[in-house]
């Protein structure tokens, strides 16, 4: 979903720095709240032409305040309640729209990857999603999906391994069953590069954020990927000497890479090939310590809110802090153990 968005933060410019990174604080909690808190409120004028997306904005403040151990005591049990209701108006049957102002243009088709933004929100909010109609959403995934394994983020349009993910990830927020398994896991393969990682579609050039969601999307299907040796390789090269992690070679560090690279060797069992104190070295250099928030780049760039959650996704893994994010769901791992237990309990 973050690529997806990645064009939110287009409005910043800017270019790495090569000087050495300062130590890092320890993470300004009330400051990066706030952050959130008024993007919630109100987004500025550079996400204007992302306004179909902003069930997506919604979910990058809800989990990143969870994220901050924030989510109770910066919004009231009525806000929480009131952002709920605004979900569910986006519910459209087989799933859930980017915003209300497709509502006035009667624009009522399910997004997919608003559909797993919307239900990931919903369970970081508490809801039990009693409301959404699983059948209907199943059968929208299977309509989606394409004869070569891959899947469309809506009826006609796009189709790469964004939706493949989100496919993969709504099933198991909803635990619904897939029978198509082994045609996703052969389309997955056929997006992995020479390089080792993947691509968004087949032959495709390896990127960071679409590894990620090929290797999450075979982690929730209970498949290990293929030479993942040579997978492993690919991502831990992807950090450069006591700096950040690209998303792809001859790129420059960028914090969300942070994330999906940092997510994947996690997935694997290889986070320990990461240099973690470098990379929360470069984090920290991209916060913003006048408004909250992180920016993509260390210099001249503004924070924006794709930036600002993945730099706090991973920094959940490294910060005691935090309430750690689940690197395969998108939400923190307590909020997943307790939605379980309610679904348990209610059996």
């Amino acid at each position: 979903v973050g690529l997806l968005l990645k064009n939110m933060s287009r409005a910043g410019g800017g270019k790495p720095t090569e000087e050495p990174l300062s130590a890092p604080a320890s993470i300004r909690s009330s400051l990066h709240t706030a952050y959130l808190l008024k993007h919630l409120e109100k987004l500025s004028h550079q996400y204007v032409s992302l306004d179909t997306s902003r069930m997506t904005a919604v979910y990058f403040c809800i989990v990143g305040l969870d994220i901050l151990r924030a989510l109770e005591t910066a919004l009231s049990a009525e806000q929480r309640a009131s952002l709920v209701e605004w979900i569910y108006s986006n519910y459209v049957g087989n799933g859930f729209r980017g915003g209300t102002s497709l509502a006035r243009s009667n624009d009522n088709e399910a997004h997919l990857a608003m559909t797993y933004t919307a239900i990931a929100t919903l369970e970081t909010l508490g809801d039990d999603l009693s409301r959404i109609d699983r059948s209907l959403v199943s059968a929208e995934i299977k309509k989606l999906r394409q004869a070569d394994g891959s899947t469309g983020a809506a009826y006609a349009t796009e189709k790469d391994l964004r939706f493949t993910y989100c496919a993969c990830a709504i099933t198991r927020l909803l635990n619904l069953t897939d029978e198509q398994q082994n045609l996703i896991a052969s389309h997955i393969e056929a997006c992995r590069s020479y390089q080792g990682g993947y691509g968004l579609t087949p032959y495709g050039e390896a990127h960071g954020g679409s590894t990620y969601c090929a290797v999450a999307s075979l982690a929730l299907l209970g498949i290990v990927p293929s030479r993942p040796i040579a997978l492993i390789d690919w991502c831990a090269r992807r950090q450069q000497a006591h700096s950040g992690m690209t998303g792809r070679c001859n790129k420059p560090p960028d914090t969300c890479y942070s994330f999906w690279i940092g997510a994947v060797l996690r997935i694997l069992g290889a986070a320990d090939l990461i240099d973690e104190p470098s990379l929360d070295h470069f984090i920290f250099s991209c916060e913003s310590k006048l408004t909250g928030g992180f920016a993509k780049y260390p210099t001249n760039a503004p924070p924006d809110l794709l930036h600002s959650f993945y730099s706090l996704c991973w920094l959940s893994w490294t910060t005691p802090s935090l309430h750690p994010i689940d690197p395969l769901l998108g939400i923190c791992k307590q909020r997943q153990r307790s939605f379980l237990q309610r679904r348990y309990n209610n059996q």
